[in-house]
């Protein structure tokens, strides 16, 4: 046989969707207790930084996101959880985790706790990190939502008796009605209490006294809603002041699927990629869903059932190939290396593929 014979048959192996997930690295499962766990090879518990391009609102994410969090906090002394939440949120968050008020996180339910699958998160993340010795830390990275006045009322002070040029910002913080956290008036709010705090920081340092800190980091958030087409960035500026501020051991990022991508321009997963010098290189993962909404039928008419860079194969039967190589046995979810894909789009996009089906 020709040299040319033999490399196109070794190509065509190499292709060959069955054999896709040869080195697979983990597999999501149940224990006795019905509880996700993560079992994972030992060459993906190296490193002390990750991204995760998730899903949101797709069943399942949530358990899955907590098998990660306990596996990376286990093997590889992940403290610190930024998600796609302003920094008031996270101090709410974190207020929860230490004394399992849920009145910390609802009335207005929080991003990430409008769902039963959600709330079910933040109570399991309780329950797990009240009994570790190092605890795990929320992070904000994203814009404030309103829910940034009901951080500002638990950071006032007892005595308010003097208030001088923050008394109508104050008052508003204290009687304002927060039905939900996204509303059209969130954009002109936030602005408002942002320049009365360059113009006021004096006063506010003073009626706030030992939480001004935390105050100063909601109210001067660098990322927000109308400073959009900079979110990625000001995300990763967020990241990078908050590790080199706090103790932080290692850290995984949840952020959209669309703020991931290693090699896309202008993305959050390509600013860690490309400048993340504090904790080492961070490792991508990307989630990969088959019929993510339970909306597939056996006709094809209407369109493909995947998510995630999966859809850049441009073709269903592949892609169906894949998931059928992948998942199996007792193995709920899979996390693969991308390098086992032979499909370059895909493989291109993050270091590790997360199988949803």
């Amino acid at each position: 046989m020709s040299i040319r014979g033999i490399t196109i048959i070794c190509f065509i192996l190499l292709c060959f969707p069955g054999r896709c997930f040869g080195q697979a690295q983990g597999c999501f499962e149940r224990d006795s207790t019905g509880s996700l766990v993560l079992r994972a090879d030992p060459g993906f518990g190296s490193g002390h930084a990750f991204l995760v391009g998730e899903f949101h609102d797709v069943p399942h994410v949530p358990e899955i996101k907590l098998a990660l969090l306990k596996y990376l906090h286990e093997q590889n002394g992940v403290n610190a959880v930024f998600m796609e939440i302003g920094k008031s949120a996270a101090y709410l968050y974190n207020r929860y985790l230490e004394t399992g008020d849920t009145g910390y996180i609802c009335n207005p339910a929080l991003v990430y706790n409008s769902t039963d699958e959600g709330r079910a998160f933040w109570r399991k993340l309780y329950e797990y990190n009240r009994v570790q010795k190092c605890k795990l830390t929320i992070c904000g990275i994203d814009f404030e939502r309103m829910d940034f006045l009901k951080t500002m009322r638990l950071l006032k002070p007892a005595d308010m008796s003097v208030l001088g040029e923050l008394q109508a910002f104050v008052t508003y913080a204290e009687s304002a009605k927060i039905l939900q956290v996204n509303t059209d008036t969130l954009q002109r709010v936030y602005a408002a209490f942002s320049e009365a705090f360059f113009r006021y920081e004096d006063a506010f340092m003073g009626f706030y006294g030992p939480n001004f800190d935390c105050l100063k980091a909601v109210l001067t958030n660098p990322n927000t809603y109308s400073a959009y087409n900079e979110r990625n960035r000001n995300m990763y500026r967020n990241i990078m002041v908050q590790v080199g501020q706090g103790n932080i051991t290692g850290y995984v990022v949840f952020a959209g699927l669309k703020h991931g991508g290693d090699r896309k321009a202008g993305t959050l997963a390509n600013e860690l990629r490309k400048k993340n010098g504090v904790m080492g290189k961070t490792k991508s993962i990307a989630m990969l869903c088959y019929d993510c909404k339970g909306t597939a039928t056996k006709s094809e008419a209407k369109g493909p059932h995947y998510g995630g860079p999966a859809t850049y194969s441009g073709d269903n039967g592949v892609m169906d190939r894949v998931f059928e190589s992948g998942l199996g046995g007792n193995c709920q979810y899979r996390l693969v290396p991308s390098s086992s894909v032979k499909y370059w789009n895909i493989r291109q996009f993050s270091e590790y593929l997360l199988l949803i089906r």
